[in-house]
């Protein structure tokens, strides 16, 4: 696994553009597009890490049913009450760190064996805070219908935000070879440069979305050595899909979203590097 960039990554990247230019010339329209999207790459990606054979277990199993539908009850119980959009905000910040996270495993897996610095644990997560700060300090994103606004009482202006990035990319790379920049590069292009300075901020949260969904069920298949890992995952979600015109399908969604970062911190804490 000793490749600097290897083909999941690149297919990963191209079939993402390949989206968001159909989506951007308005080829297919971009509701089909983020259904496609959800139904077939991301709720299956989200399913799928319940099924991986180290965390396959009925004990835990059994955790992430609880963990789900204590989420779906704390939702429903307070969503007549509080505005929903606090846990669409609180769900996309979340999502960046996951973004992070598995980036920094990725990386992590591609470079078994070097040695890591305190310096790389804390890039991928900084590069993900700083760049979504910068970009909601311009103003409340509209996301899906949500607003997302900057949770901080103060403004993150873009000229700071790309010094702040700078510094940051800058430090990493001077503490790596030059055969070990290609991920850190990728992980910077996505969340700094392409969230900061995008005029159009839901369609490029949606490539970066298809390419973490498509960069994850490959991955699957790559280190479970079968793609039979994703059967399940796929019914799952396709079961879902049929009810998702239900009034609520939002808290389910969030719910198993939450669900699956929280398990997420568990998969990538003792991710394989050999």
């Amino acid at each position: 696994m000793g490749e600097a960039f290897p083909r999941f990554i690149t297919f990963s990247i191209l079939f993402a553009a390949l989206l968001g230019l159909i989506a951007g010339f308005g080829f297919v329209s971009y509701e089909k597009l983020v259904f496609f999207n959800v139904w077939l790459l991301s709720v299956p990606h989200t399913f799928s890490t319940f099924f991986r054979h180290d965390l396959r277990t009925p004990k835990k199993g059994m955790f992430a049913i609880f963990a789900f539908f204590l989420f779906l009850g704390i939702l429903t119980a307070v969503s007549s009450k509080v505005d929903l959009g606090i846990f669409i905000a609180v769900y996309f910040f979340a999502q960046q760190i996951h973004y992070a996270r598995q980036n920094y495993g990725i990386a992590r897996i591609l470079e078994a064996g070097r040695d890591r610095s305190r310096l790389e644990s804390l890039f991928y997560p900084s590069v993900a805070l700083i760049s979504v700060l910068g970009a909601v300090s311009k103003g409340p994103i509209n996301f899906f219908g949500f607003a997302v606004k900057n949770p901080l009482p103060f403004l993150v202006s873009e000229p700071v935000t790309a010094v702040l990035l700078s510094v940051i990319l800058g430090a990493f790379l001077l503490n790596r070879s030059r055969d070990r920049w290609p991920p850190a590069l990728m992980h910077f292009g996505m969340n700094a440069a392409i969230f900061l300075f995008s005029q159009h901020f839901t369609l490029v949260w949606f490539v970066i979305n298809v390419l973490h969904n498509l960069q994850y069920l490959q991955l699957m298949v790559r280190t479970e050595r079968s793609a039979r890992i994703l059967v399940f995952p796929y019914i799952l979600s396709l079961a879902l899909a049929l009810f998702s015109g239900l009034p609520g399908m939002i808290l389910v969604f969030l719910s198993l979203n939450f669900t699956h970062y929280l398990w997420d911190s568990r998969i990538w804490r003792g991710v394989r590097v050999s």
